[in-house]
């Protein structure tokens, strides 16, 4: 697959080829996971500075739920691994960064310490999400 930007903005959608509308699929798809990954590493620090109350909404939840659709869940895994990952800056940076995502880091928590987070970083940017579950199990 093409990993860039086609553009399509002007263009009916309907004449690009079946190739053309399928890389753009993957794209845009790719995008969307690193931004809302990106977008659930912030929530801990729009929960600290309460900028949720100060923008209107009710909570923290629903905040997340109305700028990128994520669920109360999602929303309380995400400030719950916030407090795990503060004495782990590696895995952290990659969480904030969208490099890596939210389901591959909080997989890796039962079996992260300060010492192996490095080598943990690793393996959690080579291996498939299934690949890191089978991993962490045979650690543990």
């Amino acid at each position: 697959m093409v990993d860039m930007f086609i553009p399509t903005s002007g263009v009916d959608v309907r004449s690009l080829s079946d190739r053309v509308l399928l890389e753009q699929c993957v794209v845009y798809g790719r995008a969307a996971l690193v931004w809302r990954n990106k977008f659930r590493a912030l929530l801990p620090e729009v929960e600290r500075r309460k900028l949720w109350m100060r923008k209107g909404y009710r909570d923290v939840f629903e905040f997340g739920k109305r700028l990128a659709g994520l669920s109360d869940a999602q929303v309380a895994e995400s400030l719950n691994l916030a407090v795990r990952l503060e004495d782990k800056p590696v895995l952290k940076r990659l969480l904030e960064s969208g490099e890596v995502s939210v389901n591959k880091i909080v997989r890796v928590m039962s079996i992260a310490t300060v010492e192996n987070e490095s080598e943990l970083a690793e393996k959690v940017q080579l291996l498939s999400l299934s690949a890191v579950k089978t991993f962490v199990r045979d650690m543990k």
